[in-house]
């Protein structure tokens, strides 16, 4: 099989006829099912921190930003060392991830009734692209945890989710696809939904793309049908209609946000980027907005741009991983 077009389809932007060809190609045949985990587990783990080329492109991107508003060489030098480390660290990223591969393989075939643990945890600011055993794919936003079995799919398909995953479910029959939450488990048949639930903030939200889901909690059940979502409020489960398609966007490494308050999009940011953010102002956080940034654009590049609307100062505390947002 191509690489080319296997990264595109781990990617997600295979064409329907190559993703089609790519699951063709690889079920049945337990030889390409072993090669397409392989480059699967491979790419998540170069994707974790960017490829070569692509920090390099943004070394220079974000060197030549610095050098143009006249910053300090100290910053320019920090930048760089900061590239450096993260291609450090993506060097054991991939050792961890080839070791654990091997280690999995090695219980499956002692025992494959062992429910050993595949875990994968996505950093702040990054979003990882999965390929499960069975075929399906799972997009994971910053900060998500995502957990299965070794012996996924074999003779149930469940997951554990802690931060927020677009799903495009293989259909199985007799083999419903199991979302476990800290919130609410979601249960569909075959189809594309996002789930956001991060323990951290207790929220949770299941949103319907195509097919249908069932979302079960302590409080009850609720099936959802295409363009619906289902979300917590006053202690039970409510169902509406998907206002804003952008919000998903998130998987082409995008934050769109539309009428959300200040404070509900510097939330967004501490979840994104992993940082405490101080309102000191509470006008300020009423405030509403509407735009999209990229992702890899960075925490200060956002900053900066809505000061340009509303006009406040901010201080940045990086031995308490704090910002104080001042009108």
């Amino acid at each position: 099989m191509d690489k080319d077009k296997l990264y595109r389809y781990f990617e997600g932007i295979a064409s329907a006829e190559e993703m089609q060809e790519i699951r063709s190609w690889a079920e049945g045949n337990e030889e390409h099912e072993a090669l397409l985990r392989r480059e699967r587990k491979l790419f998540d783990a170069i994707i974790l921190l960017g490829t070569p080329q692509e920090a390099g492109d943004r070394e220079a991107e974000l060197g030549a930003g610095l050098s143009g508003r006249q910053e300090s060489g100290h910053k320019v030098r920090s930048l760089k060392r900061k590239v450096r480390s993260m291609w450090r660290v993506a060097a054991i990223v991939l050792l961890t991830v080839g070791l654990t591969a091997s280690l999995l393989e090695y219980v499956e075939s002692k025992d494959p009734a062992l429910s050993a643990l595949q875990k994968i945890s996505v950093p702040a600011g990054q979003r990882v692209h999965i390929l499960l055993p069975d075929s399906s794919s799972v997009w994971l936003n910053s900060g998500s945890t995502l957990e299965y079995a070794a012996a996924f799919g074999r003779k149930q398909r469940e997951v554990k989710l802690d931060g927020e995953g677009y799903f495009d479910v293989r259909h199985q029959d007799g083999k419903p696809f199991v979302v476990h939450t800290p919130q609410a488990d979601v249960t569909d048949l075959g189809t594309k939904f996002n789930v956001e639930a991060y323990s951290r903030t207790g929220s949770f939200v299941a949103s319907l793309m195509e097919g249908k889901i069932s979302v079960r909690s302590a409080c009850g059940q609720i099936e959802i049908e295409p363009d619906e979502m289902v979300q917590f409020e006053r202690g039970r489960l409510v169902r509406s209609r998907i206002e804003d398609y952008d919000v998903y966007r998130w998987r082409e490494g995008l934050y769109c946000f539309r009428n959300k308050t200040f404070h509900e999009v510097m939330k967004d940011f501490e979840k994104y980027y992993d940082v405490k953010i101080v309102l000191d102002n509470p006008i300020l956080s009423t405030h509403r907005l509407s735009g999209k940034f990229r992702f890899a654009d960075g925490l200060d590049y956002a900053l900066r741009v809505l000061q340009a609307e509303e006009h406040f100062t901010y201080t940045r505390n990086d031995e308490a991983n704090e910002i104080t947002i001042k009108k």
